[in-house]
């Protein structure tokens, strides 16, 4: 008798519905009329339904749902408020629980999607606990991973992969994060691309790029920024327009191109095959501007080819940059000790091609009588080089010295004249 009680109770709870291809199991499931192929299974599921191809397991699931298609409900009030909306796919406790009309909605995980609510809020992809939580009317964005775009509320276009990445986001929009709380701050920059765990962690700017661990990790509100490399940053917390590559290479000012840290030695061009390296740069100084200015910056700057410039070659001057300011003695002796040679010169020790015939100095001559004019570079056999603009200042108190004697001795012989036409 038990058996036969247990049963019924199945047929009263299981029934094939009167629709074509539907099926019902549970408390008021599936409950209005004119509907086929759909599928309820759970206390309340699909109870005010009018439509086709739907599918509800789980308690509320799909409850208030009227002329939506095509829709996949699994969990505790998934889609619950579902009313029109198409073609979505709710998995888990309370997905998707307030979309109303949106779709083309897919939210798997614990209330992923669960505030997404209004036609625009549409395309949207949330896989993870909390993705895209708070979202109410944005569009087209995906979210991949526990909490991952939480807060975004208005904001559309934006991918996020990654634990908490794009976390804070509300309304900005067409970002990119991958990798742990990548853009993790970000809450109304738009255009930002991030890649690397922590990458633009702190960043609210826009259109910055950063990719590598903690890549621009420390800006804030600054724009326009790209980064390449294991915790490639910038020494400002704002900072604009600056492009840093390398690991560990800190970007040094706004509109500038940082390339390597510190212990980087060598930069190559074309694989070292020879390249051109344009510089078209503007700059303002004193008030005065001036047009294609390339600096090099440092204690040495070493370039292992002739160097032709169309203008002007300055060295900073200013008597404001001096101290223990010293005459120059007598150099007469020094440049008479001097020897001037011509010579063919190859560009390193272990090279056997020599170049064209050259005019100059020998280095280690000169060290003997200007030690300030030589220096040597940090390889392991040190290469001497001259500083051949040093001894400008030293032709010329040559020359004076010179035009002194010179003048003295047209004196003197000046003199003389007068002597002799007086004898005569």
């Amino acid at each position: 008798m038990k058996q036969i009680t247990t049963v019924l109770a199945i047929l009263v709870s299981f029934t094939m519905s009167a629709q074509t291809g539907s099926t019902n199991y549970g408390t008021n499931t599936g409950f209005s009329s004119g509907e086929d192929y759909n599928s309820a299974f759970g206390y309340n599921s699909l109870t005010n339904n009018t439509a086709d191809y739907n599918t509800a397991t789980g308690a509320y699931s799909l409850q208030a749902n009227l002329g939506g298609n095509q829709n996949s409900a699994f969990g505790f009030e998934s889609l619950k408020n579902n009313i029109s909306g198409n073609y979505n796919t709710a998995i888990g406790y309370e997905a998707l629980n307030s979309n109303d009309v949106a779709s083309e909605l897919t939210a798997v995980g614990y209330m992923a999607l669960r505030n997404n609510t209004g036609s625009l809020a549409k395309n949207n992809s949330a896989f993870g606990y909390k993705s895209l939580y708070s979202n109410t009317s944005g569009p087209q964005n995906t979210a991949l991973g526990w909490g991952t775009l939480q807060y975004n509320t208005t904001g559309e276009n934006n991918t996020a992969t990654g634990y908490k990445s794009l976390h804070f986001n509300t309304d900005g929009k067409y970002n990119t994060a991958y990798g742990y709380s990548s853009l993790y701050t970000n809450i109304t920059g738009d255009y930002n691309s991030a890649f690397g765990q922590g990458a633009l962690f702190y960043s609210t700017g826009n259109y910055n790029t950063a990719v590598g661990h903690s890549a621009l990790n420390n800006i804030t509100s600054g724009s326009n920024n790209t980064a390449l490399g294991y915790r490639a940053t910038s020494l400002s917390l704002s900072p604009t327009n600056q492009t840093v590559i390398g690991y560990y290479t800190e970007g040094q000012e706004d509109n500038s191109v940082v390339l390597g840290n510190d212990n980087v030695t060598a930069v190559y061009m074309a694989e070292d095959a020879g390249a051109t390296v344009y510089a078209a740069a503007m700059g303002t100084y004193d008030g005065t501007t001036k047009t294609n200015v390339l600096t090099l910056s440092g204690d040495d700057a070493t370039l292992a080819s002739d160097l032709t410039v169309n203008g002007n070659i300055a060295v900073s001057s200013d008597i404001r940059l001096k101290k223990d300011i010293v005459n120059l003695p007598s150099t007469i002796d020094n440049i008479k000790a001097l020897r001037p040679v011509s010579y063919s010169k190859k560009n390193t020790l272990s090279s056997e091609e020599y170049g064209s015939t050259e005019i100059g100095l020998i280095a280690q001559e000169l060290q003997e009588i200007y030690p300030n004019m030589v220096s040597e570079d940090d390889s392991k056999d040190p290469l001497l080089s001259v500083s051949y603009m040093e001894l400008i200042p030293v032709l010329i108190k040559a020359v004076q010295e010179q035009q002194i004697m010179i003048e003295k001795q047209q004196m003197e012989i000046e003199s003389l004249k007068k002597v002799i036409k007086i004898a005569n």
